[in-house]
């Protein structure tokens, strides 16, 4: 779905780590995603996503890592999931 800021991606993600302690990065990956298609949003929704790994002891850099792999910059309404 189109993420916008990542706002909602925030608390998904958030939710999901809560319920599935131990959660890999693949099973992460196929859960949880989003696309936007302003760069500027990708950018926030990005941070979001990754700050709310770190909270949960993610390093920075991993954090980051996937956050680029769960936000895709694009138009959902064209492109669909990944």
């Amino acid at each position: 779905t189109s993420c916008g800021d990542g706002a909602f991606l925030r608390r998904a993600l958030a939710r999901l780590l809560e319920r599935q302690p131990g959660l890999t990065d693949p099973e992460m990956l196929n859960q949880v995603c989003g696309r936007e298609i302003h760069p500027a949003a990708v950018a926030q929704a990005r941070m979001n996503v990754a700050d709310v790994l770190c909270e949960w002891d993610y390093p920075r850099e991993r954090a980051r890592a996937l956050a680029e792999c769960i936000v895709n910059c694009g138009d959902f309404l064209t492109e669909g999931p990944s």
